[in-house]
């Protein structure tokens, strides 16, 4: 099979000597790269109505829209299991990011979204699916979400009480936008959460359906909640979305490591690859250093890779030279060699082996399929 993708590669090779038959390799890539900073989420306009008993009903942000922004619509529907359309003048594609159908009071509730939108003046459409339902709904345009793939993380729950909260969501990259939907039974008046903006209730100022929003910090657990004037159903959801990145183009490295099979007790010459990648949008700049921790029991007699400058017998290794980003194609990245001592004092074989792929992350850590462990950026 053939991968192909953007990314240009290095290899370094380290000659071991085995004297225990359970191996972990800790590695580790330090590289000096540009870092690129993200752009700061600013609500730019909303508004909402209380549409009454209807199926379909429209609604005009007060002020045109700036192309390339994104836009949010909250909905809420006096019946459950609803199937929600959501359209627009300028043409814009919405997504529905989450949507829970409350069942203590039979209320459907969702967030939709469209990206990077056309500017102009513009009319939103909201239609639902089933009659006789009341139909309430907000709009919001927001500056800096990402203009594709926006959607990070969602959560839903629902309960009786004066605290409604969504459930944790977790982020996967900081500077999110988390926006949340709460839902009553009942006029209440709200209070937004602990680090959330109450943006609108529907209908102001005591209703039955309430936005929030929030900026996420660090990736992590966020929960949206709100506190009611008194206890009622509710149902709430949380979505939460990628802020847009800016800056110049970034490198982005990772460390694979690969070997083939388990390393034995005894085993003399076995070797192991570590595979540097630039799989990002530009080259590094300044010094890579590549370390391998050695752990008990293994032995570390060499480490070589074309263009690296290597401490023996261990490393780290060095180069001053930018990564560059190429493209790369390969049915199997990388050969390990490896002579095996196979009884003591006797022959030694040899051979290769290739490697059946090239396991590598984005800034993250994951599991390889066998006992390898992938390194990290630092």
């Amino acid at each position: 099979m053939v991968a192909v993708c953007r990314r240009y590669t290095s290899e370094l090779r380290v000659a071991l000597t085995l004297t225990l038959g359970v191996v972990l390799i800790v590695l580790l890539l330090r590289a000096s790269v540009k870092v690129s900073a993200q752009t700061a989420i600013t609500l730019v306009q909303h508004t909402s109505k209380d549409a009454g008993t209807t199926t379909s009903t429209t609604l005009t942000f007060p002020a045109a829209n700036t192309a390339g922004n994104w836009l949010a619509v909250a909905i809420r529907a006096g019946l459950p299991n609803e199937v929600f359309t959501v359209t627009d003048s300028r043409g814009n594609t919405y997504r529905n990011a989450v949507q829970l159908t409350e069942t203590g009071d039979n209320t459907s509730l969702a967030i939709f979204y469209a990206e990077n939108v056309a500017g102009g003046a513009n009319t939103v459409t909201v239609s639902d699916s089933l009659a006789a339902a009341t139909l309430r709904l907000a709009l919001f345009e927001y500056s800096g979400v990402g203009s594709a793939n926006s959607l990070d993380t969602t959560s839903t729950a629902q309960g009786t009480s004066s605290t409604a909260a969504s459930g944790s969501a977790t982020t996967t990259t900081s500077g999110d936008l988390v926006l949340a939907l709460v839902t009553t039974a009942n006029a209440r008046t709200f209070t937004a959460g602990s680090g959330f903006t109450g943006e609108e209730v529907v209908p102001a100022p005591n209703g039955k359906l309430f936005i929030e929003d929030a900026r996420a910090g660090t990736a992590g657990a966020v929960t949206a909640s709100a506190t009611l004037n008194s206890a009622d159903i509710w149902g709430a959801v949380v979505a939460t979305f990628h802020p847009a990145s800016s800056g110049p183009p970034t490198p982005d490295l990772t460390l694979a490591l690969a070997h083939n099979g388990t390393f034995t007790q005894g085993q003399v010459g076995a070797t192991y690859t570590l595979t540097a990648v630039n799989s990002g949008t530009a080259a590094t700049s300044g010094a890579i250093t590549v370390s391998t921790t050695v752990p008990t029991g293994l032995t570390a007699t060499a480490i070589s890779g074309t263009g690296w400058s290597c401490a023996q017998p261990a490393g780290p290794c060095t180069r001053a030279d930018a990564f560059t980003v190429q493209q790369f194609t390969a049915t199997g990245i990388g050969t390990v060699s490896w002579l095996v001592d196979s009884i003591e004092g006797g022959s030694v074989d040899s051979g290769t082996i290739s490697n059946t792929g090239l396991y590598t992350s984005r800034n993250r850590r994951h599991p390889y399929g066998d006992s390898d462990k992938p390194g990290g950026i630092d």
